[in-house]
């Protein structure tokens, strides 16, 4: 059965034919039109930022050999800002067809695009934070030690990187499983040539198991909130005490580090304020679902305001994703000028 077609015709029985059609589109709401408007703006806004962003981290236009220099004497930081970058751009790539659906009111693309959009939009819940406690990690390393036998080399932070990411594809491999576009029949009637009409739309969802949907809950919100949280917050007041044991030291390059410390710090509390009402409308709705065995469609049937609050919960995610090309720029504005003292320290003490 095509679910990307207008109309399709199937014999159940011999000599009968059924016609499957979509509805006609309805007007939508006003707080549907708000919701697309703000999803379009972010995407963009970030796919535009973020881009520029990349083209200024590694000088694509420039001379080659001053593109080469900008490779060479990037920081590990600069690399975990290209895959927060990367990141963000698949989450965002998620959002034109997030926009269609909410216009017309139903899927249009078949299950396969189903599945690439909930594995886009929901590619951000673990890699994102994942990332940004491994680039705090990482950065703790070159500030709280001088031996540099102690900080990872690019290759070994390339690595990182890959584990990390590969990890949590991994663990959002349910999502690319489960997630189809379902069939929802809303009318069936037997026509005077002896054919069935049917009426029929498609939604974009996971048709996980109650169980593992269960676990798949825990799994992700463990390892993709709680834990990078528990990291960043421990991490945050280590850089805290290592900058107060070292107050007296009050040149350049000692202020860029506490400049790019601040920055990460920016993008981590922003990303965990974007995140948070996200993870408490999920624990929510799989209480609903799990704990009081009600359906989603009794979630659906409530007030307004709970479903413009969830509508708002999920917004804000890419809300975060649209805007973080702003701080990852001045992290790597910081970094540049932190590179450029350490070598004015080294020619000052030759």
């Amino acid at each position: 059965m095509d679910s990307s077609g207008a109309q399709a015709e199937h014999q159940i029985y011999p000599g009968v034919l059924v016609r499957e059609i979509y509805p006609a589109v309805s007007q939508p709401t006003a707080g549907i039109f708000v919701v697309v408007s703000v999803f379009l703006l972010c995407f963009i806004v970030g796919v535009c930022g973020t881009s520029s962003t990349i083209t200024s981290i590694y000088g694509c236009g420039k001379p080659a050999f001053k593109r080469l220099n900008l490779c060479k004497k990037g920081s590990n930081t600069k690399l975990f800002v290209s895959a927060l970058c990367f990141i963000d751009v698949i989450m965002l790539l998620s959002l034109p067809s997030a926009i269609a659906d909410n216009l017309i009111g139903f899927w249009i693309f078949g299950s396969a695009a189903c599945k690439v959009h909930q594995f886009f939009g929901s590619i951000g819940r673990m890699t994102s934070s994942i990332m940004i406690a491994a680039m705090a990690v990482d950065w703790y390393f070159v500030i709280a030690y001088t031996d540099r036998a102690r900080v990872a080399s690019k290759r070994t932070t390339i690595l990182i990187i890959a584990c990390l990411f590969v990890t949590a594809v991994f663990i959002l491999m349910p999502i690319v499983i489960y997630a189809e576009a379902q069939e929802m029949p809303i009318i069936t009637s037997n026509r005077s040539d002896g054919s069935i009409l049917k009426v029929r739309i498609f939604k974009c969802v996971d048709v996980m198991p109650t169980h593992l949907l269960f676990w798949f809950t825990g799994v992700t919100f463990v390892t993709g909130y709680f834990l990078p949280l528990l990291v960043v917050a421990v991490l945050s007041a280590s850089f805290s005490q290592v900058y107060r044991q070292n107050v007296l030291m009050l040149n350049e390059s000692y202020k860029r580090a506490r400049r790019v410390t601040g920055y990460m710090i920016t993008i981590a509390t922003c990303y965990f304020l974007c995140w948070t009402p996200y993870w408490l409308s999920v624990i929510y709705v799989s209480y609903v679902d799990l704990v009081e065995s009600r359906t989603i469609q009794a979630l659906k049937d409530s007030t307004d305001t709970a479903m413009m609050f969830l509508y708002a919960a999920h917004l804000l995610p890419y809300l975060n994703a649209s805007i973080n090309w702003i701080f990852y720029g001045r992290l790597a504005n910081a970094l540049k000028q932190r590179q450029h003292d350490d070598k004015l320290d080294l020619l000052y003490v030759q």
